[in-house]
Protein backbone atom coordinates (compact mmCIF):
# COMPACT_ATOMS: atom_id res chain seq x y z
CA UNK A 1 0.00 0.00 0.00
CA UNK A 2 2.83 2.42 0.83
CA UNK A 3 4.30 1.70 -2.61
CA UNK A 4 1.08 2.86 -4.26
CA UNK A 5 1.22 6.13 -2.34
CA UNK A 6 4.88 6.62 -3.26
CA UNK A 7 4.16 5.91 -6.95
CA UNK A 8 1.28 8.41 -6.95
CA UNK A 9 3.54 11.05 -5.40
CA UNK A 10 6.32 10.30 -7.88
CA UNK A 11 3.93 10.48 -10.84
CA UNK A 12 2.48 13.77 -9.61
CA UNK A 13 5.96 15.25 -9.13
CA UNK A 14 7.05 14.09 -12.59
CA UNK A 15 3.95 15.71 -14.14
CA UNK A 16 4.73 18.91 -12.22
CA UNK A 17 8.26 19.02 -13.71
CA UNK A 18 6.85 18.36 -17.18
CA UNK A 19 4.31 21.16 -16.74
CA UNK A 20 6.99 23.64 -15.66
CA UNK A 21 9.23 22.60 -18.57
CA UNK A 22 6.33 22.97 -21.03
CA UNK A 23 5.98 26.66 -20.12
CA UNK A 24 9.69 27.43 -20.32
CA UNK A 25 11.33 26.40 -17.04
CA UNK A 26 14.92 25.55 -17.90
CA UNK A 27 16.45 24.82 -14.51
CA UNK A 28 15.35 24.23 -10.94
CA UNK A 29 16.68 25.04 -7.50
CA UNK A 30 16.18 22.27 -4.95
CA UNK A 31 16.04 22.88 -1.21
CA UNK A 32 15.38 20.38 1.55
CA UNK A 33 14.52 21.59 5.02
CA UNK A 34 14.13 19.92 8.39
CA UNK A 35 10.89 19.77 10.35
CA UNK A 36 12.00 22.91 12.17
CA UNK A 37 12.59 24.79 8.91
CA UNK A 38 16.39 24.66 8.87
CA UNK A 39 18.01 24.23 5.47
CA UNK A 40 19.40 20.71 5.11
CA UNK A 41 20.49 20.81 1.46
CA UNK A 42 20.50 23.23 -1.45
CA UNK A 43 21.28 22.58 -5.11
CA UNK A 44 21.15 25.29 -7.74
CA UNK A 45 20.41 25.10 -11.47
CA UNK A 46 19.41 21.45 -11.82
CA UNK A 47 18.21 20.58 -15.31
CA UNK A 48 14.81 19.00 -15.81
CA UNK A 49 16.49 15.72 -16.79
CA UNK A 50 18.74 15.70 -13.71
CA UNK A 51 15.90 16.52 -11.32
CA UNK A 52 13.70 13.88 -12.96
CA UNK A 53 16.37 11.25 -12.29
CA UNK A 54 16.56 12.35 -8.64
CA UNK A 55 12.79 12.31 -7.98
CA UNK A 56 12.32 8.79 -6.61
CA UNK A 57 15.12 9.22 -4.08
CA UNK A 58 13.96 12.70 -3.12
CA UNK A 59 10.44 11.53 -2.45
CA UNK A 60 11.46 8.39 -0.57
CA UNK A 61 13.93 10.16 1.74
CA UNK A 62 11.41 12.38 3.60
CA UNK A 63 9.75 9.28 5.03
CA UNK A 64 12.88 8.57 7.07
CA UNK A 65 14.56 12.00 7.32
CA UNK A 66 11.34 13.98 7.76
CA UNK A 67 12.64 16.66 5.39
CA UNK A 68 10.55 18.93 3.22
CA UNK A 69 11.36 19.07 -0.49
CA UNK A 70 11.07 22.48 -2.19
CA UNK A 71 11.55 22.89 -5.95
CA UNK A 72 11.74 26.31 -7.60
CA UNK A 73 11.59 26.53 -11.41
CA UNK A 74 13.60 29.13 -13.35
CA UNK A 75 13.56 30.42 -16.90
CA UNK A 76 15.90 32.94 -18.48
CA UNK A 77 12.97 34.41 -20.36
CA UNK A 78 10.64 34.89 -17.37
CA UNK A 79 10.46 38.06 -15.35
CA UNK A 80 9.20 38.34 -11.82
Amino acid sequence: MAGDTHNKGYNAARRMLEAFASVGAETFDLTTTTRTGEKAEFRRLLTTARLSRMLRGLLAAPETTQHNVIVRPYSAGATG
